[in-house]
Formats: structure tokens, sequence, C-alpha cells
């Protein structure tokens, strides 16, 4: 864990120093070293890694990682409402990033409910207001 967890930190500075080629690479990484583990750090990962391709203009590559996210919280019953959520969110942006405004929409919505019920006020703002800028 502790060889991810050093993967993560290294994506996270190239992210935050706009390096989205590193940051990719270590995300990477660290998704191949997290699976098998726990369900919910490997999903978290697998988001980063989606957030850091659209942010380097790779949208279309982050539909699989986005799309695996959401089957792998599915798949598992016991990942938390906020994981869930987040994962909800992931998958919106991917869509909008592509253009593909319906889906991000369905998204989104989805997100938000989970969000509201959660008491997650800053987020239900920022689902209404991305449904608001698609429609």
């Amino acid at each position: 864990m502790s060889d991810a967890l050093s993967q993560i930190a290294s994506a996270r500075a190239a992210r935050e120093s706009g390096d989205s080629y590193e940051a990719a690479l270590h995300q990477r990484r660290a998704i191949a070293l997290l699976r098998g583990g726990e369900t919910v750090v490997l999903g978290d990962a697998i988001r980063q890694l989606v957030e850091i391709l659209i942010e380097g203009g790779l949208a279309e590559d982050a539909a699989t990682p986005a799309a695996e996210v959401l089957a792998l919280y599915q798949a598992h019953p016991d990942v938390p409402p906020m994981a869930r959520a987040d994962a909800l969110r992931c998958a919106a942006l991917q869509a909008s990033a592509t253009g593909d405004d319906e889906t991000a929409i369905v998204f989104w919505a989805e997100a938000l409910t989970r969000y509201a019920a959660l008491g997650m006020i800053d987020q239900v703002a920022e689902a209404e207001a991305r449904i608001a800028a698609l429609r």
C-alpha cells in the first residue's frame, strides 16, 4: 500500500505542476498496485485518473476508467454513498468533456440526488449549476 500511496503523491505533485502526462503515469501505477485491495481506495484512485486525463485534454481516454469506477462501485454494495456520488460526478465530467451533454445531465442529476441526500450543499450547488449550463 505504501508504494501505491507514494505513486498517488507523485501523481498529485505532477498534477499540481501541470504535468498531466506524469500525473497519469503515476496514477496508473498506483491503480495497478491497488487492484485486489480495498474497493473505495481503488475507486478513488481511478476517479482521480479520470480527472487527470480530462485536465490533460484526454477526455476520450477517460471514458474507460470512468465506466470502470461506476461498475466497481455497482458490484460492491458496501461502498459509502459519498463515494458513489463522487463516481457519478466523475462520469458526468467525462461525458461533458466529450460533448455528450445528455449523458452528463443524467449523471449530474443522479449525483445531485445523492449529494442532496447526504446534505452536501456545495456539491448540490455544483451539480445544479452544471445541469443548468448543459441545458
